[in-house]
Parts: C-alpha cells; structure tokens; sequence
C-alpha cells in the first residue's frame, strides 16, 4: 500500500519537475493531471476558508435567543414545522450592513438576519423572508454548491480517459487539448454554475409560495430587501470568498425574480424537462462513456503474442495499453497473467 502511494507521489514529482523546466516537452496528460491537482487544492482551501469564515462569523454575532424576539422566534418555529426541518436553525444578529439576510454553513448552517431588517418589515414579509431562507436549507443547498464547484476538477481527468489514446497517439495539437480543456472549464462556469445559481433561487422562490401562497408579497420582500441596503456597504470579500449569496443582492438576479413572480405561473413543464434531462443524461451519457473509455484504453483481443527482444522470450498479452509515442521509439505498458503491470521499452 504504501509502496504504491510513494510511486504515484515519485511520479507525480518528476512530472511537475518536467512541466516546470520544459513545459513545451511535457505531455498533455501530464499537464491535465496537473492541472486536476492544482484546482482540487484550490478547492479544498476555499472548503477551509470557508468554514473559518463561519466560524469567526458565528464567534462576531450575538445568537438571536427566543426571550430576544419571541415574535420572531415563534415565527421561525412556525416554518420549520411547515417545510419540514427536523431542528430550528441557529439564528444571528448581523451587523447593518450588506447583506441583511443570508445563510451561510454546509453540514450545519446558519441564518444571519440584521436587526434593521427586523424592525423594517412586517410580519408578512419577514415569513416571506424567512421561508426562502429556510427553503435553502431543507434544499441542502450549502452541499449541493460544494458539488458543483468540485465538479471542474473533474473534468481534466474525465478528457484524460475518454480520449487518452488519442492524445498519446498525438493526433491533435497539443494547443487543441489545452483550448478545449479552457473552454469546457469556462463554459462550466458562466452557463453550468450560474444557471445552478439562478436555479437555486427560483426553486426557492417556488417552495416559499407554497407556504404563502402569494407571489406579490414574495416579490415585495425582494424589492424592500433590496432597497434597504441599496445604500449600504457591500458585503466584504470575505463572504463572496464563502460562497455567501444573499437574499436580494446585486448579483441574485433580483429584477428577473421580481418579473418572474408579477406574471407567476407554477412551473409543472419546467420541473419535467428537468428530470427528462438528468434521466437523459444518465441513460445515455454512461454507457457512451463506458464504450469510450474501453476504446480509448487500446484493448487487444486476449491470445496475441508479443516477443520482447531484451528477454528473448514470447508472452502471452492480456491487453495493451499504449502511453507515448515518439519520432524513434514507442513506449507501451503490458498487462499479462504473470505479472499484472510489467511494464517495457521496445526500440523500433
């Protein structure tokens, strides 16, 4: 076991070696893989950063206790009980400053309210309020935002294994992989991600009317929200850095939301072409990247013979998988019944 893992670590070093002295000679796999690395390190910081954030958060603001705001406190129980929360949420006074509302956790999250947005609506709007931001987490929107956001260090591996062979084989150019990794990544990220976001949203806003059943008074508590910290701070890095998306801020879309809920309709058509999507998706998408990868992985039928020159002996090959090939030579990796990664070098 711990052989295995200093290999990978051995080759794994000699390869950011090769990629930082000659970064044109290193295949593109290798910079894939690379690459891979570098963004689920990023990612696990930004997991980091944002749990201190949460901590220092809840360390900063004082815990909204029920003799506090027993009005607001029954009111919180009251839509728990509603949207089916197993336990009321940890409640926090938040500095008067944006955003005014948001909650903030993964596994255990937190609903931060500022005490002018308490005293600045009513109670119809405040449970307008309260029900999106208790929507988000019975949702388990906190986890399902980490998913997405790991979902790009995917994707230079998943490139590496469905069509690995065809960049050893060196079919395209180099700068062809690197572009189309750039672009999936991007596209991810300003389609993907942010529809992710908008979605989460309106799908809350969709859950929040079950309970009010008033698509004005929700877009009146978007347009009051947004107007009472239209003219305060922004909200510091720190909260953009966790991930932090308010109830009404600048960048939720609050002006599509509003429009949406003025001419609501319940969106029966919109809820099936999603799972016909995902359902789709999984029925067709799998077994294609099933059937790639197996092609890409270069199996040779079991029986073929393969004669190496340095031990002047015929072995039976189980598969072959090819890894680089050059102007003057070619390196391949054997898998045989004997020994189940010997690898070798056959000059031309």
């Amino acid at each position: 076991m711990f052989s295995w893992f200093l290999m990978k670590y051995i080759m794994l070093k000699i390869n950011w070696n090769l990629l930082v002295i000659n970064y044109t000679n290193t295949p593109v796999i290798t910079v894939l893989k690379i690459t891979s690395l570098v963004m689920f390190i990023y990612f696990c910081a930004k997991c980091i950063a944002h749990s201190l954030i949460f901590i220092r958060l809840r360390k900063q603001h004082a815990v909204i206790k029920p003799h506090d705001e027993p009005e607001f406190y029954r009111l919180v129980r009251k839509l728990v009980r509603k949207i089916g929360l197993k336990r009321t949420p940890a409640l926090y006074y938040f500095s008067d400053k944006k955003p005014l509302i948001f909650t903030i956790g993964i596994f255990n999250p937190a609903v931060f309210i500022s005490r002018k947005l308490l005293s600045g609506l009513n109670y119809s709007e405040l449970t307008a309020v309260m029900s999106h931001e208790l929507t988000h987490i019975k949702r388990k929107d906190g986890i399902f935002n980490r998913i997405m956001q790991f979902i790009p260090v995917l994707i230079p591996p998943a490139l590496v294994l469905l069509f690995g062979r065809v960049m050893m084989m060196e079919q395209y150019t180099q700068l062809f992989w690197y572009l189309l990794t750039f672009v999936l990544l991007l596209s991810y990220r300003l389609f993907i991600y942010e529809g992710f976001n908008r979605d989460r949203e309106t799908s809350c806003d969709d859950l929040t009317l079950k309970i009010i059943n008033d698509p004005l008074l929700l877009a009146e508590s978007i347009m009051k929200v947004w107007e009472s910290g239209k003219n305060l701070p922004v909200y510091n890095w720190r909260l953009a850095l966790a991930s932090v998306r308010p109830f009404a801020a600048d960048n939720s879309g609050h002006t599509g939301r509003i429009k949406r809920l003025i001419n609501y309709r319940k969106p029966y058509l919109k809820i099936a072409l999603k799972k016909l999507f995902v359902l789709s998706f999984a029925a067709g998408f799998i077994p294609l990247s099933i059937f790639v990868w197996d092609y890409n992985t270069g199996r040779i039928h079991a029986g073929m013979d393969l004669v190496v020159e340095k031990d002047k002996v015929k072995m039976k090959v189980e598969s072959v998988v090819i890894q680089r090939m050059d102007r003057d030579d070619i390196s391949i990796r054997v898998w045989t019944t004997k020994k189940p990664r010997a690898s070798y070098y056959i000059k031309r």
